[in-house]
């Protein structure tokens, strides 16, 4: 029985080993898959039976194909690795990486790989053993580790890593990090009554409930019992949780049935905040624990894990303040310049909503955007943003300036609950722009609330011909891979790896990080927060695109940009 393999005009012949038919019939017989690749070009000289069982194909869909073809890496930066690897030295082992079937299924191998001079030909001898039950039995295993037999939820050891996570993001982006303590209210007699199996459905229900009213960012897990625990990353104040608890205690009185009779449940939240009330996990989770057995004295409420303080109360008074600057447009838009990197060519701007507070003067949308999302206002704000930048637009067209495109925020609720396909068209047609006018920008957090729909909205805009970028990107917990199935254009580096580019290397390396893998995929790349020569000179050298920051201008008035654009010679026209 002859070893198959590909013939390639006078450069090859039969493989040239001694004692041939003992050897081909190990070879052939072997347990292990036995595959020879030419390392030239990577393509498949000989393999045997093992190998095509363990990657579903047949003879001729291998032998004499190259890898590419072949397509049975799952992940092509796992070839690449082993090649790597197999340069680095000539012999590669116990290298796992999923491979991909012909039939479209997963399967894993422990691939060994040796190197080997055939003749002046350097081919590559590859060993791949079929791990694929071990690997899922792992993953079982470390699945039951951290997570919940009955509801499927995170328990408290991987709860725990998740909220020590989103605190060490909170304390980079200066924000803050809750976590609640959920108990149903008179579990107890729920299961002395119906029994435990009604009780298990009973948690089932209220579990999936729960995920249903937070962001896909959030974590709901259960300790044990009818305790849940609950994790709520990026609070923008401590006022924003009474929204969010409010959320969760309604959904969980809604009324469930239990083998024929009604139930009306309800609960108990106990809430804790960073660093109010602790800087770690531990002391989160202890707090808000100790704030809900507070609760359960009454019944159907929440308390914090300290009294109502001034920040609840100013969310409050700013929650109502917002009605009537939403009812008598209390704002104005600011403009900063986005410019080139390499020459600091005005490229774009970006339009940034100020709230003229009556008694407080101008506040940023960090301090009230959180609230007008909660409360449902982001819609109508959100519109008459779009609207005033395209009005502004076509004044400083109707002026005879030459103005470049304006980034617009655009925030998850825009996407998911409003019309904002329809208001960015209305207000396209109303002044008379082309689409190539809008940049939208959106973050991580906003796009994984809910990714299908989030990337049929972005879709329609791309097509339009509107610019789309991530803002803020390296702070949440997507990859650039998962975001590269999004029709984006370009990724803005989080100011808190820009600004310290030139003080923490970590951050250097980061940025430079993010920089190349933006361009390996095909998108621009543009920092914020640039405010210094050096942090500039870091960019050039690696070739980011584009910059925002104090270095360049600050956020200014319309009249003020006005005047820059009039000195801008170099401006880049839309389109």
């Amino acid at each position: 029985m002859a070893i198959r393999q590909k013939t390639r005009g006078h450069r090859t012949g039969p493989l040239s080993i001694e004692d041939s038919s003992l050897l081909t019939r190990a070879f052939h017989e072997s347990p292990a898959a036995i595959s020879i690749i030419d390392f030239d070009d990577w393509s498949y000289l000989a393999a045997n039976d093992a190998f095509l069982e363990l990657t579903g194909r047949e003879w001729h869909e291998v032998i004499g194909r190259s890898s590419a073809e072949v397509n049975l890496w799952e992940d092509d930066e796992d070839r690449l690795r082993f090649s790597s690897l197999l340069l680095g030295s000539p012999a590669v082992t116990a290298f796992d990486a999923p491979l991909r079937r012909g039939s479209g299924e997963i399967v894993y191998g422990a691939i060994s790989g040796k190197l080997i001079d055939l003749n002046g030909r350097t081919v590559i001898l590859i060993l791949a053993h079929d791990i694929t039950e071990r690997r899922r039995s792992e993953a079982r295993i470390r699945y039951l580790a951290y997570h919940d037999g009955l509801t499927a939820l995170p328990n408290q050891t991987l709860f725990h890593d998740r909220v020590q996570m989103a605190l060490s993001i909170g304390r980079r982006r200066n924000e803050q990090t809750a976590v609640l303590s959920l108990d149903i209210d008179n579990f107890k007699r729920i299961n002395e009554t119906l029994g435990l199996t009604a009780g298990d459905a009973i948690l089932q229900s209220v579990a999936d409930q729960i995920k249903g009213v937070l962001r896909e960012t959030d974590t709901v897990a259960r300790f044990g019992g009818d305790e849940f625990a609950i994790l709520l990353p990026s609070v923008a104040t401590p006022g924003h949780l009474i929204e969010v608890t409010e959320r969760i205690l309604a959904t969980v009185r809604s009324t469930r049935s239990a083998q024929g009779k009604d139930l009306h449940l309800s609960a108990s939240i106990g809430i804790a905040y960073s660093p109010a009330d602790g800087a770690t996990a531990e002391e989160l989770i202890r707090n808000s624990a100790s704030a809900m057995q507070r609760a359960t004295e009454r019944g159907d409420s929440w308390e914090y894990a300290n009294p109502l303080g001034e920040d609840q109360l100013d969310w409050q008074r700013l929650k109502a303040d917002l009605k009537v600057a939403t009812a008598r447009s209390q704002f104005e838009l600011f403009y900063q310049p986005v410019v080139s990197v390499r020459d600091r060519r005005l490229l774009s701007t970006e339009a940034l909503i100020r709230w003229q507070h009556p008694q407080r003067g101008f506040l940023s949308p960090g301090t009230f955007i959180p609230i007008a999302e909660s409360s449902g206002a982001i819609q109508e704000i959100g519109a008459w943003v779009i609207n005033s930048a395209c009005g502004q637009v076509r004044g400083w067209l109707d002026a005879g300036l030459n103005p470049v495109p304006v980034s617009l925020n655009i925030s998850g609720g825009q996407m998911l609950r409003g019309n904002l396909i329809e208001t960015i068209d209305g207000a396209l047609q109303k002044h008379r722009l082309d689409p190539t006018y809008l940049r939208v920008e959106t973050t991580e957090s906003a796009i994984f609330q809910d990714v299908p729909r989030v990337a049929n909205v972005l879709a329609a805009l791309k097509e339009r011909g509107v610019d789309i970028s991530i803002d803020d990107f390296g702070t949440g917990y997507s990859s650039l891979t998962q975001l590269t199935q999004l029709p984006l254009n370009a990724v803005k580096i989080d100011r808190s790896f820009a600004e310290d580019v030139t003080t923490n290397p970590n951050s250097a390396a980061t940025t430079a990080a993010i920089i190349s893998m933006a361009h390996s995929v095909g998108l621009r790349a543009t920092a914020e927060g640039i405010e210094t020569e050096g942090q500039l000179a870091f960019l050039k050298k690696h070739r980011c695109d584009e910059m925002q920051g104090f270095l360049q201008a600050a956020p200014m008035p319309a009249d003020s940009y006005a005047a820059l654009l009039k000195e801008e010679r170099t401006a880049v026209p839309a389109g």
